[in-house]
């Protein structure tokens, strides 16, 4: 049970029915850190002890009941691996030719890619990368490369290093599952779905990843002072989701939560 979940009906909906809507201080397109303040009318009902565990309530329901994006499964294989074995890497512990990193660092550079997807809630955007040194000098692979704006993929870390070439001549064939979430999911429960299932070959091949689907990464809030029913949030988010959204998300989650409780329909 949630600390939202404890606390009484009754005050709940105080929070959610006496409060003003968000006022964004210092507001920005590109920025990933804004201000809120919220006031609540009620406060003959409401005490100012009381208020504090509804803030840190909001707070819980912003870090982990925003959706996010992630890149939830990765196959990977270089020309090498087409023109012999004729299959991609099996797991992540293997390598790849011409490619200095094993795949398990692969993965490791993958699951810190942040990024949106415009338009859908899923996809599988497949690349073909070639790298040959006679062409560039760059023998780094950033995460920018894997921005595809036709379909709606947009990278925010662009600069994030995936990994480094050798210095021979190579292709890299990768395919990437991209999904929306929420909160944290380790590999086996991203592999969970997977197993007793060989209906197609292709899911053999696919390596699982641990995703962190949560865009909040710092949300604080304080008491503005002489203003003992107003309370101040600092919202900052990865950038692929904004606070003004993460703020309405977490806030539409809250009343959803409260109308489940209120109908005897809560999980």
């Amino acid at each position: 049970m949630s600390l939202w979940d404890e606390i009484s009906p009754k005050k709940r909906e105080m929070f959610l029915r006496a409060s003003k809507p968000a006022q964004v201080t210092g507001a920005s397109l590109n920025t990933s850190c804004e201000t809120f303040v919220l006031t609540l009318k009620d406060k003959k009902n409401l005490d100012s002890d009381e208020i504090g565990p509804l803030a840190e309530s909001f707070r819980h329901a912003l870090l982990t009941r925003v959706e996010g994006f992630g890149v939830t499964a990765l196959r990977l294989r270089s020309e090498a691996e087409i023109q012999h074995q004729g299959i991609p890497v099996l797991h992540k512990y293997g390598r790849l030719n011409g490619v200095k990193e094993s795949v398990r660092a692969i993965v490791s550079a993958l699951e810190h890619v942040v990024l949106r997807l415009q338009g859908r809630d899923s996809c599988e955007a497949v690349y073909e990368l070639d790298w040959d040194p006679q062409d560039s000098a760059e023998r780094e692979l950033k995460a920018g490369a894997l921005s595809k704006p036709e379909i709606g993929i947009e990278v925010v870390n662009s600069d994030l290093t995936l990994l480094h070439f050798t210095g021979r001549p190579v292709r890299l064939h990768m395919t990437l599952h991209i999904q929306k979430g929420r909160g944290f999911v380790s590999n086996e429960e991203m592999r969970a779905p997977w197993r007793g299932s060989r209906e197609t070959r292709r899911e053999v091949f696919l390596i699982p990843l641990s995703v962190n689907f949560s865009p909040v990464i710092r949300v604080g809030y304080r008491s503005v002072e002489r203003q003992r029913h107003t309370v101040s949030f600092e919202v900052e988010t990865k950038g692929n989701v904004t606070p003004a959204e993460a703020w309405r998300q977490g806030w539409d989650d809250l009343n959803a939560r409260h109308r489940q409780s209120r109908t005897g329909k809560a999980k």
